[in-house]
């Protein structure tokens, strides 16, 4: 009877892990060491999460010991995934996730809640604001400005769990902001100092290359979309505007990535100021976004239509934050009339946070508001922590309503494990 438990305990571990390797542990050694040894070659993402394999495999209850032989979990050959394919025009739900919560291994148990609540897409950071650039790569400026990045692990395997999720993988590429770059580097700042010392030159020859180096790298992963944030200069200098032709430097950049995505069959997404909606000569000028010139070179286009960013009073709208539904309104109206005519998909981002809401709650009310306004369209809820209670109980409301058969008791489920 033994022998037959032992035999079926066997074959269940070659379906799931593939293989085993035997490793004798040294002095020294410690789990994360080990597990980070095998990592790539295991199903996991996360080293934490492989630790506690390893240590359930081998039913380790307290510490290993030098010479113990341990047998770690592999996969017989890497975890693959292909783009799924959806037209670009497909009715995306989306959130923005940051590094430090998708680098997580919570994340992958999060993916669940997210799915159940009617979530189909996630935005992640390869390159933020700060300039962390989260997966391997090897420009020699990397060399010189890299401090405590983060990680995303392997983001092939971050792409293979989100696909069998069956949640659309796009990865945000920060482009002209960019800290790390504009300290470490400061002959490529475009101002020296003051509040936008953290600007790289967008015209810069040397930037806009390291900066395609990037996305020709990203466009080699089985990405569905890369999406483009910060593609402008910063919200100041009129007088350079106008003996600099900003409009003409960043719709040559952004012809250049749009050149590489297509080759490559993956989506490209920009985000755009949600004020250029208004386009305002000075708007323009300044930060070089001119809307309907960057139509032509790109999938989709995502303002930024947060109402808590509008002036106070906006537009005859007084107190923006806390009208969330005329805001959107009046910004949806925009955005139609501006691409009228164009092949170019509108997916806004959308505000999932407090700041700026001064007189009424924030919660999901707040955020059907929004939805509300930007059907049939899709849309990206921002919140710069991952934080996402109000919009996940929104979706499945939303979802709720238009499936109908899913039970009261299974949305009571889904929120009792938003903690976030």
């Amino acid at each position: 009877m033994k022998i037959y438990i032992a035999s079926i305990i066997l074959l269940i571990s070659t379906i799931i892990y593939g293989k085993e390797i035997e490793y004798k542990v040294k002095s020294g050694d410690s789990l994360r060491k080990i597990a980070n040894m095998y990592v790539s070659q295991s199903k996991h993402i996360y080293v934490d999460t492989f630790v506690a394999e390893i240590k359930e495999y081998n039913s380790i209850k307290k510490f290993i010991k030098p010479k113990m032989i341990l047998k770690i979990p592999v996969l017989d050959s890497p975890l693959t995934t292909t783009k799924l394919n959806r037209d670009k025009d497909f009715k995306a739900k989306a959130l923005y996730i940051p590094i430090s919560s998708l680098a997580h291994s919570s994340f992958l148990d999060k993916l669940e809640i997210y799915k159940k609540a009617g979530i189909n897409t996630i935005v992640f950071d390869v390159k933020t604001m700060s300039g962390e650039i989260s997966i391997p790569f090897s420009h020699e400026w990397v060399k010189k400005i890299r401090k405590n990045w983060s990680s995303l692990g392997d983001l092939n395997k971050v792409i293979y769990y989100l696909h069998k999720n069956d949640m659309h993988a796009v990865a945000r590429v920060v482009c002209f902001h960019d800290e790390s770059l504009a300290n470490g580097m400061p002959n490529l700042r475009l101002y020296s100092k003051g509040a936008y010392s953290s600007w790289v030159n967008p015209a810069n020859t040397e930037v806009q290359t390291y900066l395609l180096d990037l996305i020709k790298k990203l466009s080699k992963y089985p990405l569905d979309e890369i999406q483009l944030d910060y593609i402008r200069f910063p919200e100041a200098g009129a007088s350079e505007c106008k003996a600099q032709n900003r409009v003409e430097v960043i719709n040559n950049f952004l012809k250049k990535v749009h050149e590489i995505t297509k080759k490559e069959d993956i989506l490209l997404s920009i985000d755009v100021f949600g004020i250029t909606l208004w386009q305002r000569k000075s708007d323009v000028c300044v930060t070089g976004q001119d809307l309907t010139k960057m139509a032509k070179n790109s999938d989709i286009i995502s303002p930024m239509i947060y109402p808590s960013h509008f002036s106070n009073p906006f537009d005859n709208l007084k107190n923006p934050g806390d009208n969330a539904s005329q805001m959107i309104q009046k910004s949806m109206i925009r955005t139609k009339e501006i691409f009228d005519g164009f092949d170019i998909v509108i997916r806004p981002y959308l505000q999932a946070f407090e700041y700026g809401i001064k007189n009424r709650k924030y919660d999901y009310k707040y955020i059907q508001e929004q939805i509300d306004e930007v059907e049939p369209y899709g849309w990206i809820f921002w919140n710069p922590r991952g934080k996402y209670a109000p919009v996940l109980e929104a979706s499945y409301k939303e979802k709720k309503k238009s499936e109908k058969k899913e039970a009261e008791k299974e949305l009571e489920n889904v929120m009792d494990k938003i903690t976030e």
